[in-house]
């Protein structure tokens, strides 16, 4: 049979016969008919028998669930196909990681139905191949899981063994960078014997983690990883993979913050009518690092998971499966009055794609949110090679722009005129508010190291210069207007800005926004002053006489306790079932299924599922055999009321703390109380904001971040629509204007700069 095999002839593949029409064409319809391949693999006792199988087509349109199949992701490789696989008397010739693929997926009893493009795609028809690519993500989308193969490598059963056990129950609690280290060190003593970071830094080095096209495939749902002959669950991979985040050790925050923007997307997708969720221009910024062979991928990549695009690689079936603390569904069919059209061209040039691209963005969306990018992804101020208002997707990303952020509106709530395109150039209303008057970058900002392990940016000597105890032309201490601008007020806050809009938690996202900056601004503040620059301390007893030092250390001394009321508690949603199963897990022994709840939310979470489990305590207390839920705490805490009072959240019974250790069992919660993260939590923020910025001074007074590049006497000008102010530089031989960068401007960020003295409007015309 082997013999015979080697011999045969190359699968003639059979045509498909699907319709010629994409979800940008007028008399489209989600309903119509849409054909796929099957592979229908044989099983095998032995790995290394041949790989055998029957191709099959399906109907995506219609399909019963038993007719259902498993989607693999996986890197390609080199084109070398060296491999093969035989398919009734004929032969696919693959590549050697999807040889390894298929004999992992293979079972040794039962056929196993299959989708991988390499074999279910005719890569020899371009007609085909376009279909079906632009289909990419309903298809995986339809599958009933996701199999990624990893590939292998030394040691990567035991890495994968030391991931199981990070995310085991053992280490819920490993929320600060203290408690990641122990809980690292922990498992690596287990599974190595020593401290191996080296071999964890192999696994994250894996090429499946740097591929663009894998975003869609990683965020359906029930995503399954495999490495060497080991796997590992998508959520206990995010849990140890947020441990590693944690720590101090130096291991690649490239791909960890990748797995984890992996993960956010995924949550957003399953639950795409929030506002800020899932927007091509949203993926584009989150995503900006994934590699690919084509740049115009760059765009055409996420086109399929975006929810505000029309085009041929956008997904049309979708089933919407809400959460508990989520409402609404929204069509499966995307609307075609509000997504944008972007037409798929790999005739094109790639400059062409990307200023036709900016373009449609431009125009269309109502917050000039392309502008965001714009500065974002430019080449230097010197450049003359490339338009500042077009965003350059093949460059590295110099800042994280403050994009989607709903409680900024600095520009007014929409355009008071449309862009007026001319290529090479566009012109954009508004007025110029101010002149940059000082402008420096932080030193020691381009310190990867420090940022990596959550140091504070060095930011205290800045505080001493400004004189925190001085006011500010809103009325605010310089120490507030501080703390809010080092983090640009939250404005990238992936929490914060998602719920902005919703009540979910028994509270409403507005209200959550202003408890984070209360504690935020007083997180600057305690940590100044305890700080070497600052000539306070609270921690010594030196008393100051009467003045401003005296009311500044009132301050600090009447907000210390405020910290502790508000501080994180760590949370984990564990099923009922898992109750006494509380130690370290491995391969052997997989942890249960369990969810992190996020930092901004945990103090509402807290308080919501103590209300839940008094309801569920009467609900159940006259019912046989049903028994009521446990609090494992102090006997003499207090029962919290039924209430919800979220002035409160957080808080511990009596105004104070809630000691560690403490679960409901029958409820399916278990929460610590982890060391206090707020600082840590603070610098991660600040780092993620001043990273490629430069602080700045207008000659009005007006306290700023912009982008790094920014000198004395940019413009920080006020575009109609836009939600932020940004700097502009006058090039005044042409009479136009190249754009640097958004910036946020503390005092003008919700369109007071409408109201008030300002110059004339004009036209900004960007080259």
């Amino acid at each position: 049979m082997a013999a015979h095999a080697k011999s045969s002839s190359s699968y003639a593949y059979t045509p498909l016969g699907n319709k010629e029409s994409s979800i940008i064409d007028d008399d489209y319809k989600p309903s119509d008919s849409f054909i796929i391949r099957i592979i229908v693999l044989q099983p095998a006792e032995h790995v290394e028998e041949e790989l055998r199988c029957k191709i099959e087509h399906l109907d995506l349109s219609g399909h019963l669930w038993s007719d259902g199949y498993d989607a693999i992701s996986y890197v390609w490789g080199e084109p070398i196909f060296s491999h093969a696989l035989y398919c009734e008397g004929t032969k696919i010739s693959i590549t050697s990681t999807l040889n390894e693929a298929l004999r992992r997926f293979r079972s040794q009893k039962e056929t196993r139905r299959l989708w991988a493009d390499a074999v279910c795609i005719n890569q020899t028809d371009r007609k085909e191949l376009s279909q079906q690519v632009q289909r990419m993500s309903q298809i995986y989308f339809s599958a009933r899981s996701v199999l990624v193969w990893l590939g292998d490598g030394p040691e990567m059963d035991r890495c994968i063994n030391f991931l199981w056990g990070l995310s085991s129950s053992r280490h819920e609690s490993s929320v600060t960078a203290k408690r990641a280290d122990a809980s690292i060190d922990e498992e690596l003593g287990r599974f190595f014997g020593e401290t191996r970071v080296d071999a964890i830094q192999l696994f994250l080095a894996l090429p499946w983690f740097t591929r663009r096209w894998i975003v869609q495939e990683a965020v359906a749902e029930n995503i399954h990883f495999y490495c060497g002959s080991l796997d590992i669950t998508s959520h206990a991979l995010h849990h140890a993979t947020y441990i590693l985040r944690r720590s101090t050790y130096e291991f690649d925050r490239t791909v960890l913050d990748h797995i984890k923007n992996l993960e956010v997307a995924a949550e957003m997708w399953k639950d795409r009518s929030l506002e800020t969720a899932g927007g091509i221009l949203d993926l584009l910024v989150q995503f900006n690092r994934p590699a690919c062979t084509d740049d115009r991928d760059r765009i055409y990549a996420y086109l399929g998971i975006a929810n505000d695009v029309r085009s041929p690689y956008a997904n049309i079936t979708r089933s919407h499966n809400q959460g508990p603390f989520y409402g609404r569904e929204k069509s499966d069919k995307p609307n075609q009055s509000e997504s944008i059209a972007v037409e798929v061209d790999y005739e094109a040039d790639c400059n062409h794609v990307y200023s036709a691209f900016a373009e449609q963005m431009l125009q269309q969306k109502q917050h000039l949110d392309i502008l965001h990018c714009s500065g974002a992804f430019r080449h230097g101020t010197d450049s003359k090679s490339h338009q500042s208002w077009a965003p350059d997707w093949t460059i590295p990303m110099r800042y994280k722009p403050f994009i989607s952020v709903p409680w900024f509106s600095a520009g007014g709530p929409k355009k008071y005129s449309e862009p007026f395109l001319n290529y090479p150039w566009c012109s954009v209303e508004g007025f110029g508010f101010d002149v940059v008057s000082v402008c420096c970058i932080i030193p020691g900002l381009d310190t990867l190291n420090e940022r990596e392990k959550g140091m504070m940016p060095p930011v205290a000597e800045l505080c001493s210069v400004l004189q925190m105890r001085g006011k500010y032309h809103t009325g605010e201490m310089i120490w507030q207007v501080l703390g809010q601008t080092f983090i640009a007020d939250h404005a990238l806050n992936h929490d914060l800005r998602r719920h902005y809009t919703d009540d979910s938690w028994g509270v409403t996202g507005k209200r959550m926004k202003r408890n984070a900056t209360e504690r935020d601004i007083h997180t600057l503040l305690d940590w100044w002053t305890e700080s070497d620059m600052s000539g306070l301390s609270i921690a010594t007893s030196v008393k100051f006489g009467k003045g401003p030092q005296n009311h500044l250390q009132n301050l600090v001394e009447k907000h210390t306790k405020s910290l502790h009321r508000i501080s994180t508690i760590g949370v984990f949603l564990k099923p009922a079932a898992t109750e006494g199963e509380w130690d370290p897990t491995s391969y052997e022994q997989q942890s249960h299924w369990h969810s992190r709840v996020s930092d901004e939310l945990e103090p509402y979470f807290h308080r919501f599922m103590f209300n839940l489990a008094n309801k569920s305590d009467k609900i159940g207390a006259d019912k046989p055999g049903q028994g009521s839920t446990k609090l494992l705490t102090d006997a003499n805490h207090e029962e919290p009321n039924s209430e919800f009072d979220d002035s409160t959240a957080g808080e511990g019974p009596d105004d104070e703390p809630y000691d560690c250790d403490w679960r409901y069992y029958d409820g399916g919660f278990v929460c610590f109380e982890p060391d206090n993260r707020n600082l840590e939590r603070y610098a991660e923020n600040a780092n993620n904001a001043l990273c490629g910025r430069a602080f700045f001074i207008t000659s009005k007074g007006y306290i700023g971040i912009g982008p790094d590049d920014m000198a004395k006497g940019d413009t920080v000008a006020i575009l109609y629509g836009a939600r932020t102010p940004f700097i502009l530089r006058n090039l005044k031989k042409s009479g136009k204007w190249k754009l640097l960068g958004d910036c946020y401007v503390h005092g003008i960020m919700s369109g007071e700069a409408l109201e008030i003295d300002r110059g004339p409007d004009e036209q900004f015309v960007f080259l």
